[in-house]
């Protein structure tokens, strides 16, 4: 099944995810639980920043989960699949993404799970 940002979202307020700050009047740090919409902002904050890196050329490494690497694509011929017309396909940035070990160790663990 698809998950979508929402599923994310909802799995990170259900680990009880905190926000901290001080105030100033109590004069001491006061913890309390994100909302829903808290979270979903940091995430489409930290994606979007996320995409502004890759699009800039810069390679991005999420330690323990994916590294990213955009990837410059030439101009190239090629012919059109349906009717056999010649064209070109522009130049293009593309990402070019590889799983880390530990996301690798857990997909292993999930597959030998569901097929076992």
């Amino acid at each position: 099944m698809a998950k979508f940002l929402r599923d994310v979202v909802d799995g990170v307020i259900s680990r009880g995810v905190t926000k901290s700050f001080y105030d100033r009047k109590e004069k001491r740090t006061i913890q309390d639980r994100m909302t829903a919409e808290e979270v979903e902002n940091v995430l489409r904050n930290a994606l979007d920043l996320m995409g502004d890196f890759l699009a800039d050329g810069e390679k991005l490494y999420l330690i323990g989960f994916m590294n990213f690497e955009p990837k410059d694509y030439k101009e190239k011929k090629s012919k059109h699949p349906q009717t056999g017309e010649d064209m070109v396909i522009p130049a293009y940035r593309g990402v070019l993404s590889k799983p880390s070990d530990p996301l690798k160790n857990k997909l292993a663990a999930g597959y030998k799970r569901d097929n076992s």
